[in-house]
């Protein structure tokens, strides 16, 4: 049976085109760690910003999260990158139809984009 991760990670390789995708084994669960395309822009306040890895959480659209979840990984992912915690991560959604859709989890309260 193909894990929750894999089918995350083949959908951001082979859907989305990121490269270097892997797995990043936390004490709780497994995230993914990978480089989005050139092309994928993320518009922030004022300036655009141009990523270069970000870190995926595979989860099933039946999963609940609390805060005290999401903080823990932050956290845990900051202790790999020398205390340093990552603006974002983003929740890779595994439909029960096997599609997967991706939204972004801020650290924090976040300003809304301007269309």
């Amino acid at each position: 049976m193909t894990s929750l991760a894999e089918i995350v990670a083949t959908n951001l390789v082979h859907y989305n085109l990121w490269t270097a995708v892997e797995d990043v084994v936390l004490s709780s669960r497994t995230v993914l760690c990978g480089a989005p395309p050139p092309t994928s822009v993320i518009a922030t306040d004022s300036s655009t910003v141009l990523s270069d890895q970000e870190y995926v959480l595979p989860l099933l659209v039946s999963e609940k999260l609390t805060l005290a979840t999401l903080d823990g990984i932050f956290r845990e992912i900051a202790e790999r990158r020398a205390g340093v915690r990552p603006e974002k991560v983003i929740g890779g959604i595994l439909n029960t139809d096997g599609t997967v859709v991706y939204y972004f989890i801020w650290d924090g309260v976040a300003k809304p984009r301007k269309n």
